[in-house]
C-alpha cells in the first residue's frame, strides 16, 4: 500500500465528524476571543491578548484538522452501483 493511500484514508470523516467539527472550532475560536479579550483587559496589555487568541487559534486548528475518532463515528453506508440499460446490452 502507497504512502499516497495511507495518507488518504487516514482523513476520512463522515458528514457528521465535518459538522461537529465546525461546531468544535467555532467554539474555541468565539470562547478564545472572549478569553483574549477579558485577559488583555485585565492585563492592560495587547500582546497578553494577541498571545491567548494565537493560543486558541492552534489548539482549534489542532483539534479541528486532525482526523479524530470522534469524528469518524457515523460511516457513510454508500448504495452499490446500478448497471444501465448500455451496460446490460454490452454484457448480453
Amino acid at each position: 500500500m502507497s504512502i499516497a493511500h495511507k495518507l488518504t484514508k487516514l482523513g476520512k470523516i463522515d458528514f457528521k465528524g465535518q459538522k461537529l467539527a465546525e461546531r468544535v472550532g467555532v467554539s474555541f475560536l468565539v470562547s478564545f476571543a472572549i478569553l483574549s479579550l477579558a485577559v488583555g483587559k485585565v492585563t492592560d496589555d495587547l500582546m497578553n491578548t494577541i498571545y491567548v487568541y494565537l493560543a486558541g487559534v492552534i489548539i482549534a486548528l489542532l483539534v479541528v484538522a486532525l482526523p479524530l475518532p470522534m469524528y469518524k463515528k457515523h460511516p457513510v453506508q454508500w448504495l452499490d452501483q446500478r448497471k444501465s440499460k448500455a451496460d446490460t446490452k454490452k454484457t448480453s
